[in-house]
């Protein structure tokens, strides 16, 4: 397959997952059939490991009340758990954070991801770089599929979520890579800015970036 027809695919690729992840997710979420109110659903990405499905999270406020009753060292390790709840062992305990994994678009994920991999040529830099600029590269190498599920996140904030959760008030979507690495970078781009306004001034986030 030659240049042209790999972007050619990419895009078709790319096309189908959001179709279908907006789609699915809303009915994903419903299935988990979550009593407790809840302050966000996460839309994980993965990088390039054994594992590049995505993932949903719902966190709950159970959640955030154990976060209000924890005293923590470092002020700013209140919202890593808030919004990186899957990489904390806060959210383990029942009720906290509910996941589930997007498989419908398997498939779709594994020929998108190997072919951004042949399109940045990630294979050739694999023995030339060190673990944290292969990370970089591999990201970078992400960035439609990443832009894509954004477009997914931005869509889903107009659903009515009444209908399968109970939403608080502020209630945010938001995507990320599953590490949580590039948090600071994705959420802006998940949330919009009236939204990251919001959550500053209800102190669940921080004024300055994480």
């Amino acid at each position: 397959m030659n240049k042209k027809n790999h972007q050619a695919r990419i895009s078709q690729l790319l096309t189908s997952i959001e179709r279908d992840l907006t789609d699915w997710i809303p009915l994903g979420v419903e299935d988990l059939k979550i009593q407790t109110r809840a302050y966000a659903l996460f839309l994980w990405y993965q990088d390039y490991d054994d594992d590049l499905v995505p993932h949903i999270g719902v966190a709950t406020d159970l959640l955030l009340e154990d976060v209000a009753k924890t005293q923590f060292h470092d002020p700013l390790e209140k919202y890593d758990i808030l919004w990186c709840p899957q990489q904390s062992e806060l959210s383990d305990a029942s009720g906290r954070l509910l996941v589930d994994v997007c498989e419908l678009v398997t498939e779709d994920v594994e020929e998108c991801y190997e072919l951004l991999a042949l399109e940045h040529r990630l294979d050739d830099k694999i023995d030339s770089l060190s673990d944290e600029e292969l990370c970089m590269e591999e990201f970078q190498a992400l960035m439609p599929f990443r832009e894509m599920m954004h477009r997914v996140g931005r869509s889903l904030q107009t659903c009515d979520w009444i209908k399968s959760l109970k939403p608080t008030e502020n209630f945010a979507i938001v995507v990320s890579d599953f590490m949580g690495y590039f948090l600071d970078e994705d959420l802006p781009r998940s949330l919009g800015q009236p939204m990251i306004e919001r959550l500053i001034r209800c102190d669940m986030l921080p004024e300055n970036g994480f």
